[in-house]
């Protein structure tokens, strides 16, 4: 079972184009393969904090939701939309279509 993982693992770096991999193979320097593995090991824990310093910065962004409740406020048509997918019924778009009802579009360039 090593053998086979060893294999595959030296196929894998021997072929891939991931910069440095294949040169830890190819060298016949035992220096420089070790610089090589260093360079490589250094490089993705660089990468693997980069990463986790700007996931962390974004999650420490908050998040403010203001709401106000509001009795019988009238609210002009189509100031307000719950929901960005399909916010209008099939219907509404056959009418639009048609020409009978302005459509959202029409109604904000005028």
């Amino acid at each position: 079972m090593k053998i086979k993982i060893f294999d595959y693992t030296k196929t894998f770096l021997a072929n891939t184009s991931i910069r440095g991999f294949s040169r830890i193979i190819k060298t016949d320097s035992v220096f420089i393969k070790w610089l090589w593995s260093v360079f490589i090991i250094t490089n993705t824990v660089f990468l693997a904090i980069s990463v986790y310093k700007v996931l962390f910065d974004y999650w420490q962004y908050s998040v403010n939701i203001q709401t106000y409740t509001r009795f019988d406020n009238g609210t002009p048509f189509p100031a307000v939309t719950f929901c960005n997918h399909q916010p209008f019924s099939l219907k509404a778009y056959e009418l639009w279509n048609s020409g009978e009802v302005m459509s959202p579009t029409e109604f904000n360039q005028k």
